[in-house]
């Protein structure tokens, strides 16, 4: 179709007959014009019909059946239809003739709802209403008491208390001020506090729409000091980032100032630092196990202790005790065989008792994409447990599988030589056997290492029974080295399967990194490597974690 030009913006289609109004053809011509306007509102108004529940506080509902039913939340709401009384809330009126009807509902300290409805005789009507709770208006003015301190900063904060006995802040303007909506007839929790004065907490109860004028009185608060804690009860400083250090935390009322003296076990002071100027209510320090001349501190008990003087001069302390313990190694290991160590030999090293380490990584080959998760956690020292659940959905069909392993350490921590026993044990589905580990089955091992400072060196033979598809075990040889630093490890490895029953023999080896990022508990692994069996694959990964 050719559309003709036009020389003015009447149309030429006057001349095509009487029997068109000039309505129809003005429409007719200005099709263009018209018909976008028309296709929003139209799509307006099917989006109001079909999801009124978004912009309404009740939802209308026609069901199989006869009447009219009326639901609220919450329940107990007057129920009135055009003027007559029915009851409350849940109600069902089942002898209302089909018609155009007014239904309202009260509730004391709740907004009245009015609605407008027609009732069929073919079907029965369900009314839902969510109440609004009725507001009233109060404003907060916050104060100091007379005779505060005038060099104490006053910088309040304000928070309703919820019904789940949760805070939200409330906004206060530059001259601590605040105008907020609160339901009727209700006890409001209100919480004011404010750094160097005490907490104050009232209720506020509206009664009608009036605004109501609420002033808050503030007294400066006296210094206390409460509430010491320590991140870990024993660290060994050799170990990398946060898990070589000790964080403390306390509390404190007002401003002051303090130091942190730490002794050793014979009462000598091994170091003093000051302490920032207290201008907050929770404090943090971090002590490395080292002396104030910057020496490792050797392996022992020691008392930390917190001095602070407030603003008046007066001295108050708090104090804990840490110990220095050479043997709690901590740091990041794969999971990628089962057990933990590095990616193709498990490593006789247990975390302490407390400790975990958190996983989720993915890897890149010819086999598919693996994604896998997976936890390793010390419920008691020498002892560790691990669980691996890995997702193969690279391949045409997606597999999964879980393995699980348990291993404890005879002998280690910070000696030479360090020897550990565990069983695994490992299902797939079909598909989904996670391509780094020995595959379905049982597995016993026993990693030995040899370590001199940074490095460690292991060994560990293995043996690996793959349940129905053979009784005949296959034999594990796995050899690696591993170095681990303040904010690094890492380390290569390598492994050979050979399979007496079908005669088959892989190679597998690979490197890996993990990097901790100062300061935290964090990980970031970067690995790759090559897998030998009838052919020769390449396999690269990336992962992230934390370990505490």
């Amino acid at each position: 179709m050719v559309e003709l030009p036009r020389k003015r913006q009447t149309c030429g289609c006057l001349k095509t007959g009487t029997y068109i109004s000039l309505f129809y053809k003005r429409l007719i011509c200005d099709y263009n014009i018209f018909m976008p306007f028309l296709r929003s509102a139209f799509a307006v108004i099917l989006f109001f019909l079909f999801f009124p529940p978004i912009f309404a506080n009740e939802r209308l509902e026609e069901v199989a059946g006869k009447g009219l039913e009326i639901q609220s939340n919450p329940s107990g709401a007057a129920v009135y239809i055009d003027g007559m009384e029915y009851g409350n809330t849940p109600v069902y009126i089942g002898n209302l003739k089909p018609g155009r009807y007014r239904i309202e509902l009260f509730k004391e300290g709740f907004e009245q709802y009015e609605l407008n409805i027609i009732l069929r005789e073919d079907s029965r009507l369900v009314i839902t209403v969510e109440m609004e709770s009725a507001q009233g208006l109060a404003n907060i003015s916050l104060q100091r008491a007379s005779g505060s301190p005038e060099d104490l900063p006053f910088s309040p904060l304000l928070f309703s208390v919820r019904q789940d006995k949760t805070l939200s802040a409330i906004h206060l303007t530059s001259d601590n001020k605040a105008q907020i909506n609160l339901p009727l007839n209700m006890n409001n929790g209100i919480i004011a506090r404010a750094f160097g004065w005490e907490d104050t907490q009232l209720n506020i109860h509206l009664k009608d729409q009036q605004p109501l004028e609420v002033n808050i009185i503030m007294k400066s608060a006296a210094f206390k000091m409460e509430n010491i804690s320590q991140s870990r009860r024993r660290f060994n400083p050799m170990n990398p980032n946060k898990l070589g250090s000790a964080q403390y935390s306390f509390e404190v009322s007002s401003y002051g100032k303090g130091f942190i003296v730490i002794f050793d076990s014979n009462g000598n002071e091994v170091i003093r630092k000051q302490l920032d100027t207290f201008d907050t209510w929770v404090q943090n320090i971090s002590w490395d196990g080292k002396d104030s001349q910057g020496n490792i501190l050797p392996q022992g008990l020691y008392t930390i202790v917190i001095e602070a003087q407030d603003t008046l001069g007066e001295i108050h302390s708090l104090n804990i005790k840490t110990e220095i313990n050479y043997s709690i190694n901590i740091f990041p290991l794969s999971l990628e065989s089962g057990v933990a160590g590095l990616t193709f030999v498990p490593m006789p090293d247990t975390l302490p008792g407390g400790s975990y380490q958190f996983n989720a990584g993915i890897i890149f080959g010819s086999f598919g994409i693996p994604f896998k998760i997976n936890m390793r956690i010390s419920p008691v020292n020498n002892l560790e447990l691990t669980t691996v659940f890995s997702l193969n959905a690279g391949t045409a069909q997606t597999g999964w599988g879980f393995s699980g392993s348990v291993k404890y350490n005879f002998f280690g921590g910070d000696s030479l030589l360090a020897l550990s026993a565990g069983v695994s044990y490992a299902w797939a589905s079909g598909s989904g056997e996670y391509v780094l580990s020995p595959g379905k089955g049982v597995g016993i091992h026993a990693p030995l290492s040899f370590k001199l400072n940074d490095f460690s060196v292991v060994f560990c033979p293995s043996v690996f029974w793959h349940g129905p598809e053979g009784f005949t075990p296959e034999l594990l040889l796995g050899l690696g080295a591993l170095y681990t630093g303040k904010w690094i490890t890492g380390g290569i490895s390598a492994r050979g399967e050979i399979d007496f029953a079908d005669n088959k023999f892989r190679f597998l080896a690979g490197a890996e990194i993990n990097f901790i990022p100062a300061p935290s508990y964090f990980i970031i692994t970067v690995h790759g490597g090559i897998i030998t069996a009838a052919v020769t694959d390449w396999y690269a990964g990336l992962g992230i974690g934390f370990v505490y």
